[in-house]
């Protein structure tokens, strides 16, 4: 519910944006055997080129924000092989290394690869906890990606924000990597990642938080907006 609410902050500013739904996600009529990572990366391209077609976006200064795995996508669009990005915001990144990316499937990397294995085998693997069948590619292709090799040359501005209840979904190890990464391009970022603490995976209220989702909601969604119309403008 963040992406509406930061794209009219945007439009109040004069930026133009557009939501996506991934492959088998939202209003998506794909199956989710479709989600993956060379599906969501085609798709973020067709989406940046309607809006120049259409709308007449400057697609030379473009900002990308993404959450979780889209973070991940993101990331690696970052490598400028289809369009350059100007900055992005990451909104707790699933950018672990290969297979690591898919912790949230599997704390375990015995588990992780047995999904694979099973996924290769079968063409699809059952994820019961998501309700859905995930493809082969998808783990073959997030194998072999390494966003954070990515983020490690990119030259523009970068967001980046971690959250208390990430821990749920994605390891210490992931959130180190991405700040690690991120220190060493010897280049500013916002660093969020020690803002949220009170907040869940999904940046609302964590249980038990005196704050509101409200609260949380406004939080995330000003620094990004505020970020990017500096970024941008």
């Amino acid at each position: 519910g963040h992406f509406g609410p930061l794209a009219a902050r945007l439009a109040h500013a004069g930026i133009a944006s557009i939501a996506m739904d991934f492959p088998g996600c939202g209003e998506s009529e794909e199956p989710f055997t479709a989600y993956t990572l060379t599906n969501i990366r085609a798709d973020m391209t067709a989406a940046i080129a309607y809006m120049g077609v259409t709308y007449g976006v400057d697609t030379t200064r473009l900002g990308l924000v993404g959450h979780s795995m889209g973070g991940r996508a993101v990331s690696l669009y970052l490598d400028g092989r289809d369009y350059p990005v100007t900055a992005a915001a990451l909104w707790s990144p699933a950018d672990n290394t290969g297979l690591d990316g898919l912790e949230f499937l599997a704390h375990d990397a015995d588990e992780r690869a047995a999904l694979r294995q099973t996924a290769d085998e079968n063409g699809s693997v059952e994820l019961p906890q998501w309700g859905v069948a995930a493809g082969a590619a998808l783990f073959d292709e997030m194998a072999a990606s390494d966003p954070c090799g990515v983020l490690a040359g990119y030259p523009g501005a970068l967001l980046a924000a971690f959250t208390g209840g990430d821990a749920e979904l994605l390891s210490e190890d992931t959130v180190a990597l991405v700040q690690n990464t991120l220190a060493t391009r010897d280049l500013p970022f916002v660093d969020m990642t020690n803002d949220f603490p009170d907040a869940n995976h999904n940046y609302q209220a964590a249980e038990g938080s005196a704050v509101s989702d409200a609260e949380i909601a406004a939080r995330i969604e000003n620094a990004t907006a505020e970020f990017l119309v500096s970024a941008l403008r």
